[in-house]
């Protein structure tokens, strides 16, 4: 019937909204992350390793204080554990490098799921738009606009939007199977539907 065309186009596009979203999750976002900062860590690594061994030779020439001996002192061994550091680093940017390669093909085809679900979501609401007709349509978009659930079900002769009573005309059109919009607030009535929902 007519009315339940209306709260199967509402359902439909509240999956769209809800595939939409899913297919603008990244699903290799925790690899990418993973990947930046193996990324970060192997440079901030070498970047350490190129400046001590620039200056360890100038400052081992110069004449300093025991305090500084000291600083110079844990640079070199900060320098002489720094290869095993950069080996370390260098295996943990192969492995999420390797992750990466592994996950994007997973990632594709789930984004391709995504979009031929979405496409069949489509063609499915242009059916029921058809059905409807461009009138039910027009009335249709309009509360879409005014309301988060632009179709909603009547069960006590009240609009459940506004809380205005309905015509007896109104509730038999709705008894009929008709939709309509609220003579008051322009919401789409429905009849309720009987049974489990």
């Amino acid at each position: 019937m007519r009315f339940d065309l209306f709260l199967r186009l509402q359902d439909l596009q509240i999956q769209q909204r809800d595939l939409q979203a899913q297919a603008e999750r990244d699903g290799l976002s925790a690899y990418r992350g993973r990947l930046q900062a193996a990324h970060e860590d192997l440079q901030r690594l070498r970047e350490r390793a190129a400046y001590l061994d620039e200056k360890l030779p100038e400052w081992e020439s110069q004449s300093v204080s025991a305090e500084q001996q000291d600083l110079i002192l844990q640079a070199m061994l900060e320098l002489e554990e720094l290869p095993e550091k950069l080996r370390l680093a260098e295996e943990t940017l192969a492995e999420a490098e390797q992750d990466w390669q592994e996950a994007q093909p997973e990632e594709q085809e789930r984004l391709q799921a995504l979009q031929a679900r979405l496409l069949q979501n489509e063609q499915e609401q242009s059916t029921c738009a058809e059905h409807l007709g461009s009138e039910a349509m027009l009335h249709y978009n309009r509360a879409r606009q005014a309301f988060a659930k632009p179709v909603v079900e009547v069960k006590s002769g009240r609009c459940p939007s506004c809380r205005m009573e309905l015509s007896q005309n109104e509730q038999r059109q709705l008894r009929l199977g008709f939709g309509q919009p609220c003579s008051t607030c322009q919401i789409v009535l429905v009849a309720a539907r009987s049974g489990p929902t």
